[in-house]
């Protein structure tokens, strides 16, 4: 079987395969939408929560990194009936609507304070949601579900961002594979040229991080590689961009995570293709 895949499909047009699977899945990591239309249905908000049990009553925290958004929260929650209380953690109350949803299961719906009906709230950037039992949970407490509904009817929810997380990982694995194509191909090209080390991946990465516009694009990749190729410090990186201080350390902080997150996404899938080559 593996002789006629040889000959069916020869080595360099595999390789070509993989390059360009690289590339779709390099445009699609970049894109959020294509012909105006999203690739993934809703907005990633980015929430997030975990348990806080460092006040006298366990409460849960939650968050996100979308900015400021306005929106209304509905959570499914794993404890025992109990009223319940919400507010930001500048100190400004939510409206709590609740209702049980069977044994050990409460459905909250988290919105804007002293209004009849569950409008949007605002929540600012960089400020938490904090939920609060009436009285302490004996089960403990966590959130089975969640659904943030905010602007123009879009809304994020749990099983939306399994489906992105899946998404990425995926566009993450052909990435991979058009990286190590492309590196194959440059080095069969030339026996004198620079070994495929992972610094050349490295370099390659850095290419792929895309900023909002062409401009920031270009000042994202000279200063990763400054800072990760020429061990350059990031202050020395960034003093000669024509930007304010603040500035500055805003485009350091997208381009590190734009560029963690790629990363990331490759380790992960190299350590899968790691385990499954150490079970045979």
């Amino acid at each position: 079987m593996g002789h006629l895949l040889e000959r069916t499909l020869p080595m360099r047009y595999l390789k070509k395969i993989a390059i360009f699977l690289g590339a779709i899945a390099l445009v699609v990591l970049g894109l959020d939408k294509i012909a105006g239309k999203p690739l993934l249905p809703g907005r990633d908000t980015g929430f997030e929560w975990h348990l806080d049990n460092s006040t006298s009553s366990p409460r849960l925290v939650l968050a996100t990194d979308a900015g400021d958004i306005s929106c209304v929260v509905e959570l499914k929650i794993r404890s025992q009936d109990s009223p319940w209380i919400a507010n930001l953690s500048n100190g400004v109350a939510l409206t709590v609507t609740q209702s049980a949803l069977g044994p050990g299961e409460t459905i909250i719906v988290l919105s804007a304070p002293a209004k009849s009906t569950q409008e949007k709230f605002v929540w600012p950037s960089s400020i938490n949601v904090l939920v609060t039992p009436g009285r302490n949970s004996q089960g403990g407490l966590s959130i089975s579900d969640w659904t943030v509904f905010v602007n123009n009817d879009a809304y994020d929810s749990l099983s939306r961002s399994k489906l992105r997380t899946i998404w990425r990982w995926i566009c993450g694995v052909l990435l991979f594979f058009g990286l190590v194509s492309i590196g194959h191909e440059a080095l069969a090209k030339s026996e004198t040229g620079p070994p495929f080390t992972a610094q050349v991946c490295v370099g390659i990465l850095i290419d792929s991080v895309e900023g909002q516009d062409a401009v920031e694009t270009k000042r994202m990749h000279t200063v990763l590689k400054k800072v990760l190729l020429e061990e350059v410090k990031v202050r020395h990186a960034l003093e000669h961009i024509p930007l304010s201080p603040v500035e500055r350390q805003a485009l350091w902080f997208r381009a590190r995570s734009r560029f963690l997150d790629r990363l990331s996404s490759i380790i992960n899938g190299l350590a899968e293709y790691q385990a499954i080559a150490e079970r045979h």
